[in-house]
């Protein structure tokens, strides 16, 4: 009798299915690659039809460190570490090695305060730390993928590490099998993420090269030196390899599935081979405002129960092949054999559907798979299918997610998931399918209304997305100013979001939070505890050793009116003495004046703070302002008594009571803050900036052909048609781009034509050229921007900069900004750096003589170089964004050693929010660790150090080779075209015994050219301490200006783009190879305006003789340029001798 319903029910089964795959056939499929919310144990596996979810192999741990050691009750504290620690001496173990530079340091075991969990620290000494933790050497195979983890935490700001002549390095060392090193995989221990004070996970994937045995990883660094109070802790040292085992169980979590109220059908596509299992679960949630709300719980399905829960409490269903040893399956059992090893669709079955009903002695389970032993014809294997049961949804819910839980008891087997469906009555099926892994991207801001512009009243709206593939945004929030702000949510342009600000965008009193003051901490020698209600000073020091301890706190410019009575009002504490200041400089307290132009009139109003009180004392000052004032700057700081054995000094409710002017000065600049999750708990927060401030109107070239900008529309959505106008000189001419006389510099002012587009849309842009994620093809004019082959552009017209570093009045300018600039001028410089960071008298002087003479300047905000400081940074950029001289701002210097690559990004990204018109830079030694690799693109341009002549380990002129070599191929590798600007050495001094001669510094400067240089600047004019520029020499500086000279000349030529022609050469006497190498004849060949010009450099210490085929007829001489020469050509070749370093510019 149970044999008969049981075929009944089969063939009801079959029914089902055919007419529910009949209907999904009049259905649209979606099977778009999606990423799924979260796994474990998974992993995703590409073949040809689709991406499928597999068991993920286990690993074989090949070394594991754990330092799982007793320790001492002894508890320490650590600076910076919220826990008290247990710890004991490290004694290596097991093969392991640790060593360190005079055995300055010791390091330890310790355990956490009420943690199990042991660590390795590492505690820093005064002197030389160089250290290194070394592992066992571990046996491996050859050209094999294996992981390395582990976990770190430091309390010291690093932002890179090295080592010393091959000792005390990070990295994994890999050997042969007779104990040859092979390769070195150098590695990293800085969190890319944060600063490093808390624990975080390391992971590095490597391959091992061919014929590799054996592994030895290193842990450890020369520099920077771990001071007294400086620490770094190691623990959970894994290196493993993939095995041919998979993991036993796994499982991941689907994205969030829309569905609508009514039946809809659940379907899975699987292998299942013995021994396997895969088991779902549902949940579901309504709807909030377009994204899940509250989510019902996973419930596990009971078998020996009514097997399903309704759906608003979840539910699950098993699949799985285990027959007993006979392989017979009975009437109670799990499904038949016929199920092992075959493809098939998983049908979903609610309680109460028509099939359950009358059959409650059959467990859920059993109906399922018992329904699906119906066999299908085919030679290697069998399709089993299902009906697609329907379930009834609520009305209240409008999500669904599902959990699939993956199985084996056999490590060699893994079942397969292909795909999962949902057939839901009114809508297209959904297929969930061709996975490529859990969302753990944040959403990210895809487009942003304009951050640069002249109008205040236009709408502050940005467009969020989930990254592709991701599961969708969940929140968001903004905030202006620092206060949250409505948002304004339009979904017809994806979703986008507008501010809901009340008027016009106004420029912030920002003199009543301390949060925008300023603060100077000489030698960094104290800590400074900075809010926007108080600030604090405090002495590290903890007795009576002297550190000078100069310090100020400095307010935005506040506006006045001139002659006017204010009452500065502010409650300060402090434990020292202070009615006798001493100040140096500009570290004073008390009130300083400035007229309009940021100049100081009339005398500064000086103040003290009384005896030593540790509570909270108001003080109240009342002063005049002078005539002239417009603004005026609090400052709080002195220079003498030093703070020590923990003084400390604090400030707050600092007001300056008193009539407002009726115009201020203070930039409009606004300040945007977003915050959003996605559906998978990833969150994201992006700060940028708006500034409204009129667009430069004259020619960034120069005092000539000014032109009125005219703001381009661009419709971000809808795109829109350019309308391009080309304008020409007053006189209606186009002046043709000549090379100057030979013996004249190329003008830097010539007229110029702009172009002005815009489009017929009436939505202003947010760049004013391609900017990040904007996709517009355009630029506005009297813009400076690079062009694709990283040369700079200035209103559209190329621009070779040829600058010198650190212009400042000194001796060898008599103390005069109008004679070093008429000096550099006429020697053909057309850029000049600075190391001034005050805005002062001096610094404004700077930019105004520099635009005199048709100059351009690179300068830094007052914060200067490497400073993270951004909200002071983009203020400065506001107020100097206008200037004519501007060329770059200088963000870093000697960068790899004082700010990390992510932080140097977010400046640039705040500076080039506001003033995208202007450049950004930084500059660093290259070196053979290649300190520029991660900075790409963290700057507009880059300024190699090049200093490789005078100082013991330099290896001379060949150097610059070298290094120019190793930026170009970050960049390739980064697929960027950014700017170089080569930093030539012409300096002696800091260990740098001699300056180069005339014939290095030659070789050095074109030798940059050849090999990728998009301008040249020389280090350096000024000098402090025992450091002279090139000035500081008369025969040293005249050759300088002689080289200059010669680039100002070709300024034209080095500007165009470089050529698919060449000038091909041989070495036919002498050396054939420089000291590192390099061939010894080093060229470059460009086109300009119809002439040829070969640029040939010996990089060699011995002369060599080339022979040049210009691959042209007809040419009876080649002609030498600054050398009064020329060369015949005969044969169609021409020949020519090169001294040691001797450069030769050809022109035919």
């Amino acid at each position: 009798m149970f044999i008969v319903a049981r075929f009944v029910l089969l063939l009801f089964v079959a029914f089902l299915s055919t007419t529910a795959l009949a209907s999904a056939k009049n259905n649209e499929t979606v099977a778009a690659p999606q990423e799924y919310c979260s796994d474990s144990n998974i992993t995703v596996v590409s073949t040809l039809a689709g991406n499928t979810i597999q068991l993920a192999r286990q690993r074989d741990v090949l070394l594991f460190e754990g330092f799982d050691a007793s320790v001492n009750p002894e508890s320490v504290q650590l600076k910076n570490a919220s826990q008290k620690v247990s710890e004991r001496g490290y004694i290596p173990k097991d093969g392991w090695r640790f060593e360190n530079f005079r055995n300055a340091l010791t390091p330890f075991v310790l355990r956490e305060k009420d943690a199990q969990n042991t660590c390795l620290i590492i505690r820093g000494k005064e002197g030389d730390t160089a250290f290194e933790l070394a592992s066992p050497a571990i046996l491996v195979a050859p050209e094999k993928a294996y992981t390395l983890c582990f976990r770190c935490k430091f309390n010291k700001r690093m932002v890179s590490h090295y080592g010393h002549k091959g000792k005390y390095e990070t990295g994994i060392i890999w050997f042969d099998a007779n104990h040859r090193k092979l390769h070195e995989t150098p590695f990293s221990l800085l969190c890319e993420e944060g600063d490093g004070e808390d624990w975080y996970q390391k992971k590095i994937c490597v391959v091992s090269p061919e014929r590799a045995a054996l592994a030895v990883i290193r842990f450890g660094f020369d520099l920077p030196n771990l001071g007294p109070e400086d620490f770094v802790c190691l623990d959970d040292i894994q290196f493993d390899a993939v095995s041919n085992r998979h993991e036993p169980e796994g499982e991941f979590v689907s994205r969030p599935l829309s569905i609508e109220p009514g039946e809809f059908s659940l379907t899975a596509h699987a292998d299942i081979p013995v021994g396997t299992s895969i088991r779902f679960q549902l949940r579901f949630a309504g709807d909030n405002d377009g994204v899940p709300g509250t989510w019902s719980s996973f419930v596990n399905y009971n078998q020996t129960t009514t097997p399903l829960s309704p759906p608003s409490q979840g539910g699950d269903f098993i699949v799985s092949a285990q027959p007993n040893d006979k392989g017979e399956v009975s009437n109670n059992d799990l499904p038949s054999p016929l199920l092992q090893g075959y493809i098939f669709e998983l049908g979903y079955l609610p309680q109460n559907s028509p099939l359950t009903k009358g059959v409650r002695g059959l467990f859920f389970n059993q109906i399922i798979l018992n329904s699906m032993t119906l066999p299908l014809q085919g030679e290697d294997k069998r399709e089993l299918s299902n009906t697609q049961h329907p379930i009834s949804s609520s009305q209240c819910y409008k999500w669904l997610q599902y959990r699939a839980i993956i199985k084996t008891t056999k490590p060699e087997t893994t079942p397969v998931l292909h795909s999962v469906t949902i057939n839901n009555s009114g809508r297209a099926v959904i297929t969930d399918t061709g996975w490529t892994g859990p969302d753990t991207a944040p959403p990210e801001i895809i487009w942003r209304s304009p951050t640069r512009t002249e109008n205040a009243d236009i709408p502050i709206s940005f467009r969020l997305c989930d990254n592709l593939g991701g599961l969708g945004v969940k929140s968001v929030e903004a905030y202006l100013d620092g206060g949250k702000v409505e948002l304004l949510q339009d979904k017809t342009h994806g979703n986008e979001y507008t501010l809901k600000t009340n008027g016009p965008l106004k420029p912030i009193d920002r003199s009543r939070s301390l949060s925008a003051w300023r603060i100077e901490n000489y030698q960094d020698a104290l800590t400074v505890e900075h809010t926007s209600e108080v600030i604090t000073v405090r002495s590290t020091n903890k007795d009576e050793t002297y550190v000078d301890t100069a310090f100020k706190l400095q307010s935005p410019q506040i506006p006045v009116r001139e002659n006017s009575k204010y009452v500065l009002t502010f409650f300060a504490q402090h434990t020292m003495e202070l009615t006798q200041l001493q100040h140096w400089g500009e570290l004073s307290s008390g009130i300083r004046w400035k007229d309009f132009r940021g100049n100081d009139v009339g005398a500064p109003y000086r103040m003290s703070f009384g005896s030593r009180d540790v509570n909270w004392r108001r003080n109240v000052h009342t002063v005049k302002s002078p005539a002239g004032a417009a603004s005026a700057e609090l400052c709080f700081g002195w220079d003498s008594p030093n703070l020590k054995n923990g003084d400390f000094f604090s400030i707050k409710n600092v007001s300056l009571e008193g009539p407002k002017p009726e115009l201020t000065y203070a930039p409009n600049l606004h300040k945007i803050e977003v915050k959003s999750h996605d559906l998978a708990g990833n969150k994201m927060q992006k700060t940028w900036y708006v500034l409204v401030k009129e667009f430069p109107t004259e020619n960034i070239m120069g005092p000539h052909g000014r032109k009125q900008l005219t703001t381009p529309q661009s419709p971000p959505s809808q795109g829109g048609d350019f309308v391009a106008s080309a304008q020409s000189n007053d006189k209606g001419e186009v002046i043709k781009d000549t090379l100057p006389h030979e013996n004249m510099p190329p003008t830097l002012n010539p007229s110029h034509r702009s172009t002005e587009l815009t489009t017929k849309s009436g939505r202003e842009s947010s760049s004013p050229f391609a900017g990040e994620g904007q996709g517009e093809g355009y630029f506005r004019a009297n813009t400076i921007r690079l062009r694709d082959d990283g040369m700079t552009l200035i209103d559209n017209k190329p621009f070779f900069p040829i600058g010198i570093y650190a212009v400042q009045k000194s001796m060898v300018n008599d103390y005069n900004f109008n004679n070093a600039f008429k000096e550099l001028k006429e020697a053909g410089f057309n850029t000049a750096h600075t190391y001034m960071k005050e805005r002062n008298n001096d610094f404004r002087e700077f930019y105004s003589t520099a635009a005199q003479y048709g100059m351009k300047v690179v300068v830094m905000t007052s914060t200067g170089h490497n400073s993270s400081d951004i909200d002071t940074i983009v203020r400065d950029v506001a107020s100097e964004v206008n200037q004519p001289a501007l060329l770059s701002w200088y963000l870093a210097d000697d960068t790899a050693s004082h700010i990390g690559s992510s932080d140097l990004k977010r400046v640039h990204e705040a500076v080039k929010d506001i003033d995208p018109f202007h450049l950004t830079s930084q500059a660093d030694w290259v070196g053979a660790e290649n300190r520029y690799k991660g900075y790409v693109n963290s700057t507009d341009i880059f300024l190699p150090e090049l200093y490789p002549i005078g100082k013991n380990g330099m290896r001379g002129v060949p150097e610059v080779i070298n290094d120019m070599n190793h930026v170009k191929e970050e960049l390739r590798k980064a697929g960027q075209c950014k700017g170089v600007w080569a930093i030539v050495q012409d300096f002696k001094g800091w260990g740098w015994e001699r300056y180069p001669t005339n014939e290095e510094l030659r070789a050095m400067t074109y030798l940059s050219i050849i090999h990728g240089a998009t301008g040249i600047t020389y280090y350096t004019y000024g000098g402090w301490g025992n450091n002279f520029g090139a000035p500081f020499d008369k025969g040293v500086w005249n050759n300088l200006k002689k080289v200059v000279g010669e680039l100002a000349y070709l300024h034209n030529v080095l500007a165009e783009r470089n050529t698919t022609e060449t000038c091909a050469f041989q070495i036919v006497k002498g050396a054939t190879k420089d000291d590192l190498g390099y061939p010894a004849i080093n060229t470059l060949f460009k086109v300009h305006q119809g002439k040829r010009y070969l640029f040939a450099v010996n990089s060699a210490k011995e002369k060599t003789v080339g022979r040049f085929n210009p691959h042209e007829k007809n040419i009876p001489e080649i002609t030498v340029l600054f050398e009064g020469r020329s060369l015949p050509v005969k044969g169609g070749v021409f020949v020519d001798d090169f001294k040691p370093y001797e450069v030769h510019v050809y022109q035919w």
